[in-house]
């Protein structure tokens, strides 16, 4: 058996307040060196040593900044059930997958992803951004980012 020691890494999570000496740099399994790492990928989540959600929560945002372009160029051909479709798949499950973990990240990250889905919902249905967020989740039945995480 061999490991592929570029995709292979470990995390030793703690807490901000525990301070751990003599952390090792790597360690040795089956005669491959795996190598540390503040953070690591597991089943699409972004885990940090600290388990502060930051970086998945930055991972969930980049996602979501990525689909501005996009919308931009369809809105204008979009019935509000395409809008509708395109939100759940496009929209919602990136914010739903893992959502119970990374749910209690910091309230100012939850903030950001709550900020960029309500402009991206006014950007695929066309209103103003001066245009009540809730009146636009009232209309198209949808939940919040805080109401998702409950």
């Amino acid at each position: 058996m061999t490991l592929d020691t570029d995709k292979i890494s470990f995390t030793i999570f703690k807490t901000n307040r525990l301070i751990i000496p003599n952390l090792p740099e790597h360690i040795e399994f089956l005669n491959c060196k795996i190598n540390s790492s503040t953070e690591i990928k597991f089943l699409g989540l972004t885990l940090d040593e600290n388990l502060t959600w930051d970086q998945h929560t930055t991972v969930i945002c980049n996602k979501l900044k990525s689909l501005f372009h996009i919308f931009y160029n369809i809105r204008n051909f979009l019935s509000e059930q395409d809008i509708r479709t395109i939100y759940y798949f496009l929209i919602y499950s990136r914010i739903k997958y893992g959502i119970n973990l990374y749910g209690q990240a910091a309230k100012t990250k939850i903030k950001q992803i709550q900020t960029l889905q309500n402009q991206l919902l006014k950007v695929l249905s066309s209103k103003n951004y001066r245009f009540s967020t809730n009146e636009l989740h009232r209309e198209f039945n949808l939940l919040k980012v805080e109401d998702i995480a409950k």
